[in-house]
């Protein structure tokens, strides 16, 4: 007899992103699906073969909750710490009696901070090639 599915009922204002991500990352254990009933999102896995269905639930709402704060940061965190960042640079710059002038040691921390790769925001499946780049010509 094939497992029974296990719905994972998540929040209403949960992020589209987190919610694939989640899927995605349960995927090697289970055959997600993904739907919305009364405007939250649900999560329908079904245990694969072999797989353990017991603590699927747990499992999806632990990979949820960091879905969501990764997805939060990638969104919101990325750029606050780079306007912070540069305003700190250029707070430094000014001359000592414009403001306060940050060490030597804190000037180098910014300036790795800034010379990290800017975040890219990639679907959750990793795909970056649009389907029309795909295309052979003529």
């Amino acid at each position: 007899m094939p497992p029974e599915p296990v719905r994972v009922v998540l929040p209403r204002d949960a992020g589209r992103l987190a919610v694939l991500g989640t899927a995605y990352l349960l995927s090697e254990r289970a055959h997600a699906s993904v739907s919305t009933e009364r405007g939250c999102p649900v999560l329908t896995l079904t245990p694969r073969p072999g797989a353990d269905a017991a603590g699927l639930r747990e499992e999806a709402l632990r990979v949820f909750e960091g879905q969501a704060l990764r997805w939060a940061l990638a969104v919101s965190g990325a750029p606050l710490a780079a306007e912070l960042s540069r305003r700190a640079v250029a707070a430094s710059s000014r001359p000592s009696g414009a403001g306060a002038s940050l060490s030597d040691a804190d000037k180098t921390r910014i300036a790795a901070l800034l010379a990290e790769p800017k975040l890219e925001l990639a679907d959750p499946a990793g795909i970056r090639t649009p389907f029309s780049a795909l295309k052979r010509p003529g």
